[in-house]
């Protein structure tokens, strides 16, 4: 199973970093309001770029080491910066406004 690793920007102007399998599903759920730790951030959450990986092993191994930094804001940058065209992509195929009931 590949892995993607995947960053999100709520209402709020908050940061989320995730791990998935299944992006388009995943964001889904954080849209519905299914993903608690993102609730608070503001719905809708904006997909703001993501990245795949061989293993999911592996991009959770990489969404720890991001999550796991002394400036969150710093790393945010550099993950952006990486995989910003693949977010483009992305973001002409899914909708980032409220999932519709």
């Amino acid at each position: 199973n590949h892995g993607i690793v995947y960053l999100l920007l709520g209402k709020y102007g908050r940061y989320y970093i995730g791990s998935t399998t299944d992006l388009h599903r995943r964001l889904t759920q954080h849209n519905a309001g299914k993903v608690h730790s993102t609730m608070r951030m503001g719905l809708p959450m904006k997909l703001v770029c993501f990245k795949e990986f061989a293993t999911i092993q592996e991009a959770r191994r990489i969404e720890y080491r991001l999550k796991d930094g002394r400036t969150l804001k710093k790393r945010v940058n550099i993950y952006k910066s990486l995989t910003q065209k693949e977010a483009d992509r992305l973001n002409t195929r899914f909708s980032t406004g409220p999932i519709a009931q």
